[in-house]
């Protein structure tokens, strides 16, 4: 690819392994969590790790909590979004739901009273969805891997899976300040 890249960490990923593949990048921490600014662009970008080692659904704990609340508290006349592997808002639907990400109580209420940030941008779901998150865009992009389809939002199990059409999403900041 001919743009930068930055990752952070989905479900599926070892934070060890990223880091050697990644060591090259200047943002990429030497130890603990992958969680990161880029403040190089006419927006902030802020990487929040929300892998939870072992499991299927995602967290957010107290060091991780107070990194975000440090960053956002910066003063930054920027916009911001925030993106994670794990969505921390309800999808609808009962199976990613329960493996979402876990968050502080006081999480929501943060992103809410963060000025400059547009929103919190995500995975994990493997399907499209916009919603708000503490009165900020909550978007949950597509995936290029498997999709899974459910007769039901209350299913546990999928009803089927796709591996067809794989979809991304492109954000772009416009010359106005709006997201598109």
């Amino acid at each position: 690819l001919r743009m930068p890249l930055f990752v952070i960490p989905g479900n599926h990923d070892g934070r060890e392994e990223m880091r050697k593949a990644f060591s090259h990048e200047a943002y990429m921490p030497k130890t603990g969590y992958i969680q990161y600014v880029v403040d190089d662009y006419p927006i902030r970008l802020i990487a929040l790790d929300t892998l939870d080692d072992g499991e299927v659904g995602g967290a957010i704990c107290k060091e991780r909590f107070t990194w975000l609340e440090r960053v956002l508290g910066q003063d930054s006349h920027k916009p911001a979004l925030i993106f994670m592997h794990h969505p921390p808002m309800l999808t609808g639907n009962r199976l990613f739901d329960s493996i979402n990400c876990k968050t502080p109580q006081a999480f929501e209420s943060l992103i809410k009273g963060a000025p400059h940030l547009l929103g919190v941008l995500t995975g994990h779901y493997h399907h499209l969805l916009v919603t708000t998150m503490g009165s900020k865009l909550g978007f949950i992009a597509p995936s290029i891997a498997p999709t899974h389809f459910f007769a039901h939002p209350d299913d546990e199990k999928p009803t089927a899976i796709a591996l067809t059409n794989p979809a991304i999403t492109l954000h772009r900041l416009l010359s106005n300040g709006s997201l598109t």
